[in-house]
C-alpha cells in the first residue's frame, strides 16, 4: 500500500491507530527500512557545478568547475579524470543521456561500493519523505491515501483537527484531481501537486457516493505523533502503557507529556513499548534514556576508527518510575539505545524477542537536487561496551507474540504485553 508523502503519517503510526484499544498490530518487519535510520547530525553540501562526493575523510565541492582538494594531488587528478568522463558521455554518447540520471548512477555507484546496507543513496523525493517523519512535522493537508486495485487513489485516513477534516474530507473518498491537474495512480505525482507553502490553497475534486465535488483545503503544518498512551486496569489496579514508533525531533517532548498525564493520575508501573520502532535520531533516544537516569551516567558509547567516546546523561532524571520494555526484532537503532541503557544501568527488564541489531551511526548529505546521500562514520555501543550491530539485545523474557493477536487486535490477545504486566506486578 503506497501512501502520499506529503500527508502520509508513519507507518507505525498507523498501525497504532487501527487496532482496537489503541494497541499496535504486530506485523513483519521489513529490514530494508531499517536502513533509513539517522542521527540528528545533517551536514549541508553546497554544490554549484556538478557534486559533491567524499574523497577519503574529506569532503569535496566542486564549485564552477574548479575543484578544491585538501592538497592531495592524486585525489585531484582522480576527481578530474572523473568530470572529463561525464563530460564525454554527456556530449559524444550515441545513447541519449539524462545529465542528472548520470549523476545519480554515478552517486549511486560509489554507495554501493562500500558494501554497507545503511550506506545509502535517497531520490529527493525520498528524502523529502524521510524528513518529515523525523522532523515529525510536514506541511499538507492531514489525510493519508492509498492506490486500490484498480489505480483510483482512495483517502484511508483523515487526521483529527487537520485541515482536511475542516474542510470535510471523509474516509472512502476518491481523489479524481487536484486544482487542474487530473489524478492518476502515479502517488508521487499527486503529492506533489499537493505539497505547497504553509497557509496556501489548493483545490481538491473529489468522488463520494457517485457524486463529484470540489473542496477547497488550506495547507497547514501536521504533527506526526509518534508517542501514545493508555491505562491498563489489571485486577484493580492501573498500569500505564506507553508507545514510542519513532524517535522524531518532537517525539520527546510527547513522550514526556504524557508520561507526566500518567503520573499525574497516580500511575507508578509503565510499560514502554519500542516494538516495531526502528529508530530515528539517535540523540532522542538518548534524551529519553536520560529522563531515567542520573546526571553523570553513561547512556551508549561510540567508537570510530580511533577512539571510544562515553556518551554521559548530562541532565538529572525526571522520573522514578518501575519500567517493563517490550521488544522485537523490528527494535533497531535509536530504540536499542533506550532499551541498553534502561537495561544495564537500571535492570529494567525486557520482554518480547530479541532486537534487530543496528549499532551503526550515519552521516547524511543533502545534494543540490535535493537527494540525501548517507553513510557510516561510526557504531555505538551499549553503556557497558557491547556491541549491538548485527548482535542486538536478548530479552530478560523472550515470549512469542500470539498469532491471533495479528488479526484480532485486542489487548487481551497481547500475550507480549500481558507478560510484561504480570513482570511489573511480580506474577512472572
Amino acid at each position: 500500500m503506497k501512501e502520499v508523502k506529503e500527508t502520509k503519517k508513519d507507518r507505525n503510526d498507523l498501525k497504532e491507530e487501527k487496532v482496537k484499544n489503541n494497541v499496535k498490530k504486530r506485523k513483519k518487519i521489513n529490514k530494508d527500512n531499517l536502513s533509513f535510520n539517522l542521527i540528528e547530525v545533517i551536514v549541508i553540501m553546497i554544490i554549484t557545478s556538478i557534486f559533491g562526493i567524499l574523497v577519503g575523510s574529506c569532503v569535496t565541492y566542486f564549485r564552477e568547475n574548479n575543484i578544491t582538494i585538501n592538497n592531495d594531488s592524486n585525489s585531484s587528478t582522480d576527481l578530474k579524470e572523473f568530470i572529463k568522463v561525464y563530460n564525454d558521455i554527456l556530449s559524444d554518447s550515441a545513447n541519449e543521456v539524462e545529465s542528472d540520471e548520470l549523476l545519480e548512477s554515478a552517486i549511486k555507484g560509489m554507495v554501493n561500493y562500500l558494501g554497507d546496507p545503511y550506506s545509502i543513496y535517497l531520490s529527493s523525493e525520498e528524502a523529502q519523505d524521510f524528513n518529515d517523519t523525523l522532523n515529525g512535522e510536514f506541511v499538507g493537508i492531514g489525510v493519508t491515501v492509498s492506490v486500490t486495485e484498480d489505480g483510483k487513489i482512495s483517502v484511508i485516513d483523515v487526521l483529527e483537527d487537520s485541515s482536511a477534516k475542516k474542510a470535510g474530507i471523509e474516509v472512502g473518498d476518491e481523489i479524481l484531481g487536484v486544482d487542474d491537474y487530473v489524478a492518476n495512480a502515479d502517488i508521487n505525482e499527486l503529492s506533489s501537486k499537493i505539497r505547497g507553502k504553509e497557509g496556501t490553497k489548493v483545490t481538491l475534486k473529489i468522488k463520494r457516493n457517485d457524486k463529484e465535488m470540489d473542496l477547497e483545503v488550506q495547507r497547514s503544518k501536521v504533527t506526526i505523533d509518534s508517542v501514545f498512551s493508555h491505562t491498563i486496569d489489571r485486577n484493580g489496579k492501573k498500569i500505564g502503557y506507553v508507545s514510542i514508533t519513532v524517535f522524531a525531533k518532537n517525539t520527546q517532548e510527547q513522550f514526556e507529556k504524557h508520561l507526566d498525564n500518567l503520573v499525574k493520575n497516580g500511575i507508578n508501573d509503565i510499560v514502554i513499548d519500542v516494538r516495531d520502532n526502528t529508530g530515528g535520531h539517535l540523540e532522542v533516544g538518548y534524551d529519553i534514556a536520560s529522563l531515567f537516569l542520573d546526571k553523570g551516567t553513561v547512556v551508549y558509547q561510540l567508537k570510530d576508527k580511533d577512539k571510544v567516546t562515553k556518551v554521559k546523561s548530562k541532565v538529572d532524571k525526571k522520573y522514578d518510575l518501575n519500567v517493563v520494555l517490550l521488544t522485537n526484532e523490528g527494535t533497531a537503532s535509536a530504540s536499542e539505545i533506550l532499551v541498553s541503557a534502561l537495561k544495564e544501568n537500571l535492570n529494567i527488564k525486557t520482554v518480547g524477542m530479541k532486537t534487530y541489531g543496528k549499532g551503526t551511526v550515519q552521516r547524511a548529505y543533502t545534494l543540490k537536487s535535493g537527494a540525501t546521500l548517507k553513510y557510516t562514520i561510526e557504531n555505538f555501543l551499549t553503556s557497558k561496551g557491547n556491541v549491538v550491530n548485527e548482535v542486538g539485545i536478548k530479552p530478560d523474557y523472550e515470549v512469542n507474540l500470539n498469532k491471533i493477536f495479528l488479526t484480532s487486535g485486542k489487548e487481551e490477545d497481547d500475550n507480549q504485553l500481558q507478560k510484561a504486566i504480570d513482570v511489573l506486578l511480580g506474577n512472572e
